[in-house]
């Protein structure tokens, strides 16, 4: 669904996942305002165990289409396979009651892990050509940032995070 709990749930599972990525996660502000601005086009589905959330998804719908842009999963349950889990759910339930002819998995580096988990799932790569007016590879270019990022505290992350990704316009 795409109510205050959901939304919550998601961001939990969403920023813990970019900070062990080394990415600034955009601010919870935007997930709420995507919900209430395209209610019928944008779902957060969330894996429990018990009361705890331990993977969750961000789907946006458009006619035939499905975009996961957003997700993640508590990393104590990444050798359960829970991301897989959520996947095929997410998957099958989309695809079933929405009439999707196409579920796009987002970008993610060539031959890197998230490249690898996608294919997975049959995923068929297409490549996207970032416009912009430099030539630095993208993924290369905050490698240092992502490091340091890394091992700052999660309590600064949370709060530079929202207010630093406006000026990173690739993320």
């Amino acid at each position: 669904g795409h109510d205050t709990k959901n939304i919550n749930d998601f961001y939990t599972i969403f920023s813990d996942t970019m900070y062990r990525h080394g990415t600034p996660v955009f601010d919870k502000k935007l997930f709420f305002h995507l919900a209430s601005k395209f209610k019928e086009n944008i779902i957060f589905y969330n894996a429990y165990d018990n009361n705890k959330v331990i993977a969750s998804m961000c789907i946006i719908i458009d006619d035939e289409i499905a975009w996961y842009p957003w997700g993640g999963v508590d990393n104590e349950y990444t050798k359960q396979l829970a991301g897989y889990f959520v996947y095929w759910q997410v998957i099958q339930n989309i695809c079933e009651k929405k009439n999707i002819k196409i579920f796009d998995f987002g970008r993610s580096a060539y031959n890197g892990n998230t490249y690898k988990f996608k294919s997975k799932f049959g995923a068929t790569p297409v490549k996207i050509d970032i416009l912009t007016s430099e030539t630095t590879d993208l993924y290369s270019r905050y490698s240092l940032a992502s490091d340091i990022w890394k091992k700052l505290p999660k309590n600064m992350v949370d709060f530079m995070g929202p207010k630093l990704c406006k000026y990173l316009v690739d993320l």
